[in-house]
């Protein structure tokens, strides 16, 4: 007897929908967790671009300050080369980024195409199970039927030819019939 506990025993095509259904699961963890990075890269990629802003804002009312208390040569040599300083370096680092999203954006993609491409492959794998299940169902029915009519027939065939319409069975041995006694004579 089986103990309480034990789950009852399942039929073998939802093992392999169970089975396939925990492909899939895993499938889109990890789906999951390349998501979560992109989104890590890209807060990190917001803060330097919140300080890039940050910093061009600054230079930029510093230039207008210096504009406006001294002359404007100084100033402006001053000005322009406190920017190619603080910009030419930060124009590289947006450079970076920029390609650092497309990569990104293109190791995602590709990943995405591969979880869809073996999700399809799976969905196809069950699919095709599920229908070679139902194709092979029959076979047992079938096989009992053809049990029964053999059985039935060899059972019953011989009384019937000798019963029916004074013995068939005499008739076709070219007999005689005695309903008397229910016997065939034959020649």
């Amino acid at each position: 007897m089986p103990d309480d506990d034990t789950p009852p025993p399942q039929p073998r095509h939802l093992h392999l929908v169970t089975r396939d259904a925990e492909e899939i699961r895993e499938t889109l963890d990890l789906l999951g967790t390349l998501v979560a990075s992109l989104s890590d890269r890209v807060d990190g990629q917001g803060d330097k671009l919140d300080k890039l802003t940050r910093t061009a804002a600054e230079t930029r009312a510093a230039a207008f300050h210096a504009k406006a208390r001294m002359d404007m040569k100084p100033v402006a040599d001053a000005t322009a080369l406190t920017l190619e300083k603080t910009i030419t370096p930060l124009g590289r680092d947006l450079a970076v980024l920029r390609h650092d999203i497309q990569a990104d954006r293109n190791a995602i993609k590709a990943d995405i195409d591969s979880l869809l491409l073996r999700t399809n492959a799976a969905i196809a794998k069950r699919d095709r199970q599920i229908a070679g299940l139902k194709a092979r169902s029959w076979i047992p029915f079938a096989t009992i039927g053809a049990l029964v009519l053999v059985v039935a027939t060899a059972i019953l065939a011989p009384w019937a030819l000798a019963k029916v319409d004074g013995g068939l069975l005499c008739w076709a041995a070219d007999g005689t019939w005695f309903m008397s006694s229910g016997t065939c004579v034959g020649i």
